[in-house]
């Protein structure tokens, strides 16, 4: 069993393991042999925790895996039924944490919200880092509880602009001030302050969100470099974390 399957049941006492990062291993399959350039699609991709436990994130439907020249091996989704969530919740969001990912849309998102990390409750994610059709922005969205419709919810957004090239997103959150702040390319949008915190107790999923109780926002692209920490960082902190993402071309 892996490590991180307790989490579904015990979030209390499992927030307090995760002290730092939790980074997404490409890929999660045991290392081809040296004449393989690019693994076969994959049914789950390998998480670390702390820099030495592993866990696994499943993917129902399978990913397909592609070699980019400057992330190295990154996952492709279709946008429809390929994500990947892993056995229970892995970020306390009424206390502080950050996540973030390197995203490559395939197609100009106009019309459409697509999710590169989230974590389910029972009818909305817990946040949603994503491009949002709504703000016609890169969003770091908040609901204001976990129902059907949520109408009082907030926005950190950005003006950078939204392309089909690579991205690099960070969303975090500060317990004491009640700030989400959205982090495009490094450059910090605007804060927002939330309303009273919830609980989402569901997987952390890459590569869609929840909605009104149905799997949504799928994304249609790319996803590297998927990270989860339990605190907020700063500024110059996803700065680091920018640049730390990639590996020479």
């Amino acid at each position: 069993m892996s490590r991180l399957t307790a989490l579904a049941t015990g979030l209390g006492t499992a927030v307090v393991v995760l002290a730092a990062a939790v980074v997404l291993l490409w890929p999660a399959q045991s290392p081809p042999p040296v004449e393989a350039a690019v693994p076969a699609p994959g049914a789950a991709v390998e998480f670390t925790v702390d820099g030495h436990d592993v866990a696994t994130a499943d993917c129902p439907k399978g990913v397909d895996w592609v070699d980019d020249p400057v992330h190295g091996q990154v996952i492709m989704l279709n946008g429809a039924d390929q994500f990947c969530l892993t056995g229970g919740p892995l970020i306390r969001t009424t206390g502080d944490y950050s996540v973030s990912a390197w995203v490559k849309l395939f197609v100009p998102p106009d019309g459409l919200a697509m999710t590169a990390v989230a974590q389910d409750g029972v009818h909305a994610s817990g946040f949603y880092l994503q491009y949002s059709w709504y703000h016609r922005k890169w969003a770091f969205n908040w609901m204001e509880a976990d129902v059907v419709d949520p109408v009082h919810n907030r926005t950190s957004t950005s003006d950078e602009p939204v392309t089909t090239e690579w991205t690099h997103l960070v969303g975090t959150y500060e317990a004491r001030t009640r700030q989400i702040t959205l982090y495009v390319n490094g450059v910090p949008g605007k804060p927002e302050t939330i309303g009273k915190p919830w609980q989402a107790k569901g997987p952390l999923t890459i590569g869609r969100a929840r909605w009104n109780g149905q799997p949504g926002n799928g994304l249609r692209g790319q996803i590297a470099g998927v990270q989860v920490w339990t605190r907020t960082l700063k500024p110059e902190e996803v700065v680091e974390v920018r640049d730390a993402a990639t590996r020479a071309s």
